[in-house]
């Protein structure tokens, strides 16, 4: 079910790493199932679906996401403080950019605070978006 050059769901690797990074699971529309008992690839499953057929404490569910719930957990803006927290004088927006190949956090006047490495396709350059997000204490 995963295709490298257009993935229908975050890969079980990137799954992995956005779960450990702290990335919400809430909006997760799909899951890995895997199990313990049974050594098995990991199986790309319909979320919804797959909590009712795997029920059992055997199975293990490893939330992934789509490319378009990925997106939904990318911040419009971001506005970072200065020194001063009190006021907000010092403070910098930086909006979302997406290309092709590439996320930003960018100012009106181009200067960026992160862009994901140029990546094989658009999941790729969002995973690691999301990833430095969560990191940076965005989702908290």
């Amino acid at each position: 079910m995963e295709n490298k050059t257009n993935p229908t769901a975050t890969s079980f690797r990137q799954s992995l790493k956005l779960i450990q990074a702290g990335t919400p699971t809430d909006n997760a529309d799909f899951v890995w199932v895997t199990t313990e008992a049974v050594p098995l690839e990991p199986i790309l499953e319909l979320k919804e679906s797959a909590q009712k057929r795997y029920n059992h404490p055997n199975w293990k569910l490893t939330p992934a996401w789509s490319l378009s719930k990925l997106i939904d957990l990318l911040r419009d803006e971001i506005t970072v403080l200065g020194d001063d927290e009190e006021t907000l004088s010092d403070s910098t927006s930086y909006l979302l950019r997406i290309d092709h190949h590439s996320v930003s956090y960018v100012t009106i006047d181009g200067k960026d605070i992160h862009t994901s490495n140029f990546a094989l396709n658009l999941m790729d350059a969002v995973v690691e978006m999301v990833i430095w997000l969560a990191k940076e204490g965005w989702y908290e």
